[in-house]
């Protein structure tokens, strides 16, 4: 997701049209790094939130849209930047506690959330209903979620002794 000061609209680039002639349009795909932290991830999710609501009102007839708010894409954010996503860990039984997940592995899961979504909506569903069967849904949180959540963990635990420190060659000289 890109904002208007962000997207070069100067350039004009070749595209195919549906029948095969060659078109030109106004302004580049604009790609975006990844967000760094939780605060660049919610400043997307709002331009998103924005973008439905714009949506929604331009198309108010449709039924899709209907509840949709800057505050229905807020309360997404809270969930993935959250204690139940980001913030996620287990108390072992030693009593310590896993670290959090990674960021990569969150904005996997995020971005599977909102794909989700989006094909309940293509399917018919309300936008609000379909993010908050995304957000319950088991199958996606175990596949895009979990299970990277526990081989992140796992491969860290069987690191040995010292991994990762000195000159980065991930071995350490015993004294």
């Amino acid at each position: 997701v890109t904002s208007k000061q962000e997207h070069e609209s100067d350039v004009w680039t070749p595209c195919f049209a549906e029948d095969g002639r060659v078109v030109t349009k106004k302004g580049t795909p604009t790609t975006r790094p990844r967000p760094r932290d939780a605060e660049e991830l919610r400043n997307r999710h709002r331009l998103i939130g924005a973008a439905w609501v714009m949506v929604h009102m331009q198309h108010a007839s449709r039924p899709w849209l209907d509840g949709v708010t800057v505050r229905t894409w807020e309360k997404f954010t809270d969930f993935v930047v959250g204690e139940t996503v980001a913030k996620y860990q287990v108390k072992m039984g030693n009593g310590q506690s896993t670290p959090a997940p990674a960021w990569f592995v969150v904005l996997n899961y995020e971005h599977q959330l909102r794909k989700k979504a989006y094909e309940l909506v293509q399917e018919g569903t309300n936008m609000v209903v379909a993010l908050k069967a995304a957000m319950e849904c088991d199958k996606t949180r175990q596949m895009h979620f979990t299970t990277p959540l526990q081989l992140e963990i796992g491969r860290n635990q069987n690191r040995p002794q010292g991994y990762g420190k000195g000159d980065g060659s991930g071995y350490v000289k015993p004294k």
